[in-house]
């Protein structure tokens, strides 16, 4: 009897039918998978797993891996003593997909460098899994709608709920096909529905398809517990390997593929197509287990390689002083920094007289970065605070200032207007840092201190190059009485300086 039976598909590979020394020999192999850091237990911080980049269903019936870890585990279980000439392999073959015409306006074409792009994308696998690195405004989006066009596919395409309405809008510009072929899935009740379409007639399905990573987790979470005849039974006419098979795509795009890293690398875990493209301006991370994710996931030999980044925004780093240091606080029970404790503190009674200095900042900040003499009619200012709270205080605060100016808060439960409409717009780094071009953006200004990379990189991309020419500018507010902050600070200037075309360290000159 064989201890296990293997199953390879595009993305991974599924082990089945475990005999004890095969369910030993394959949980061993899975250890590599689990990322381990701490957490608060009581008073004191413990080790603890955080994520598995691997998946099993609840009784342990089944096991999955990435692909790319194939020959590592072949290698990992002969050592475990499984008898390998006794093992079935079956190797499933991915779905060749529908010939679906996706017509383009006339008025949109590639620009130079997105060609060679296109032809990346488009060439036959492998890689199956294709990763476009691009710099924020270098054209992603438009890439992969051109490269599925290309490949005559049906648009998948799977991401953070929040930036589906944008991809509806761009799909909408972009292809030529009537609104009711763009549809947005959001909730197990729709993804059902969708499914039933397809069995039933699946040339009558929208050419456009966009649906929510977490419908998707929300189907594989109930797989993995019930079982594949129990997710079934709830209502999924399939199972989650099968959903690209019938709706007969080629392709499967994920957007922000660093936002939901884990997410995204689970969804491969149930994945058989010929091709997935990974969008993202940044897959860097500062933890060396989920760089090693990345790079099973998306080897870099198989990366495009982009074009080098044209620097186009002057940057400035606001330097400023609290009169009271010791009234702050700004420390996690975990004694970790937190900006939402900095933020929460400056709203207590005994820092009131702080507050509004602090406010005061940030309106100086405007005046003197957002109401240039070179400032346009149609100009547009981004604020980044830490809490929604802060976010609705800055906001109020400005309009008092400001009357000249639209300025709306947002954050996830404000309209999307609110973010692309206003002349100012107060959000957060989770709500606006990622996949957001607002036209005419000339002015980001950073109160939030945060040590990510890819944070930095993304509130700072939000720039995009001007039209006419001028340079956007790009301030970051630090708190010289916080070390972290000053730590940060020398961080961020490593990040920034090579991207910027100008970079100052400006004193603010008043005590907060």
């Amino acid at each position: 009897m064989p201890d296990f039976i293997i199953r390879k598909r595009s993305h991974h590979f599924v082990v089945r039918e475990l005999s004890d020394r095969g369910k030993r020999a394959v949980e061993n192999f899975a250890r590599r998978f689990i990322q381990w850091g701490f957490v608060r237990q009581g008073r004191r911080s413990i080790k603890a797993p955080l994520k598995v980049f691997a998946a099993a269903t609840k009784d342990r019936s089944e096991y999955r891996f990435h692909i790319n870890c194939y020959k590592d585990f072949i290698d990992s279980v002969k050592l475990d003593n499984v008898h390998l000439d006794a093992v079935p392999i079956f190797d499933d073959t991915p779905p060749v997909g529908d010939d679906v015409d996706m017509p383009i306006y006339p008025n949109w074409a590639p620009r130079d460098y997105q060609e060679p792009i296109i032809d990346y994308l488009v060439a036959p696998p492998p890689p199956r899994a294709k990763m476009l690195a691009l710099y924020t405004g270098g054209g992603k989006t438009f890439s992969a709608m051109w490269s599925v066009a290309k490949l005559q596919s049906r648009l998948v395409m799977i991401s953070k709920p929040t930036y589906l309405e944008n991809w509806a809008l761009d799909a909408k510009e972009t292809y030529a096909v009537p609104s009711d072929e763009i549809v947005i899935i959001k909730g197990s009740g729709p993804l059902m529905r969708l499914i039933a379409l397809a069995r039933a007639d699946r040339e009558s399905l929208p050419k456009v398809i966009l649906i929510s990573n977490k419908t998707i987790q929300n189907w594989i979470t109930a797989y993995e517990k019930f079982g594949p005849q129990g997710s079934m039974d709830i209502g999924y006419d399939c199972v989650p390997d099968e959903l690209f098979e019938i709706l007969g795509a080629k392709v499967k795009v994920c957007d922000e593929l660093h936002q939901d890293f884990h997410l995204n690398f689970k969804i491969d875990l149930y994945t058989n197509i010929q091709t997935t493209i990974g969008l993202t301006a940044t897959l860097i991370s500062d933890d060396p287990f989920i760089t090693r994710m990345h790079e099973l996931a998306y080897p870099t030999r198989d990366r495009y390689k982009s074009p080098p980044y044209v620097p186009h925004i002057s940057s400035i780093a606001l330097m400023y002083q609290l009169k009271n240091p010791s009234l702050m606080r700004w420390t996690s029970m975990t004694g970790s920094y937190s900006h939402v404790i900095f933020e929460q503190t400056l709203g207590t009674k005994r820092n009131e007289a702080s507050y509004w200095k602090y406010l005061s900042m940030i309106e100086a900040s405007v005046k003197q970065y957002y109401e240039t003499p070179t400032r346009k009619d149609g100009d547009r200012c981004i604020i980044f605070c830490s809490t929604k709270e802060m976010c609705g205080e800055v906001t109020k605060y400005l309009r008092g200032k400001f009357p000249q100016y639209t300025i709306e808060r947002y954050v996830d439960e404000d309209p999307y207007d609110n973010l692309m409409e206003p002349d100012i717009r107060v959000t957060t780094l989770q709500s606006a840092g990622t996949a957001v071009d607002i036209p005419q953006l000339t002015t980001a200004i950073l109160t939030v201190a945060v040590n990510s990379s890819v944070s930095n990189i993304q509130g700072f991309g939000r720039l995009r190059p001007l039209k006419d020419g001028r340079t956007p500018i790009f301030v970051y507010f630090v708190c010289t009485d916080v070390p972290k902050h000053i730590e940060y600070h020398e961080r961020k200037k490593d990040i920034i300086r090579t991207r910027s075309v100008g970079f100052m360290e400006v004193n603010y000159g008043s005590l907060i």
